[in-house]
């Protein structure tokens, strides 16, 4: 078999099964077209609230918790292409968090698609204040060759409280 007969076949088929580009997301950059398929948020995994800690002589009924957040995007035969994802470690003491902790990152599993990473981030509040907001936007790219053939930008916006609470947005693309 020719090779770049088998290269062709390959791309062709990567293509075909991401599905055709249509409508341009605003929140994107102007040359970028999106592919059919399905964004789906999974239910946050989030751990249990843990334990007290000990300082010199003074017991601190400090608690804390994690907790990850997942934006997957599916194609049109339901398989997933990728994962966008946003984890936060969140302690608290009373009504104000102690410390936080947090990181995004993309996941990819189908060929021809690679994350470009976090390309937009912020965050508000934190240790000392009585809640944290991060917000943060990745990039993924399909069939890059000179340009991407289609860009997608998810974005996650994750609110974490004292006591173990949170909330969650999600959405782009």
């Amino acid at each position: 078999m020719n090779k770049s007969w088998a290269l062709a076949a390959s791309v062709a088929i990567s293509l075909a099964v991401a599905g055709p580009a249509y409508a341009k997301n605003p929140a994107a950059p102007p040359d970028s077209a999106q592919a059919a398929g399905t964004l789906q948020a999974e239910a946050p995994q989030i751990g249990p609230v843990s334990g007290k800690t000990r300082t010199g002589m003074r017991m601190f009924a400090e608690s804390c918790r994690e907790g990850a957040w997942r934006m997957n995007w599916y194609n049109v035969f339901g398989w997933r292409i990728w994962s966008y994802v946003r984890w936060v470690r969140w302690c608290w003491s009373g009504s104000l968090l102690t410390s936080v902790s947090t990181r995004a990152w993309g996941e990819v599993f189908f060929p021809g698609w690679a994350f470009r990473g976090t390309i937009s981030s912020w965050s508000s509040g934190g240790a000392g204040r009585s809640s944290y907001r991060v917000w943060s936007q990745g990039h993924f790219c399909f069939a890059e060759y000179f340009s991407c053939v289609s860009n997608m930008y998810p974005w996650i916006d994750v609110t974490v409280y004292p006591g173990g609470g949170w909330r969650w947005n999600w959405g782009g693309v």
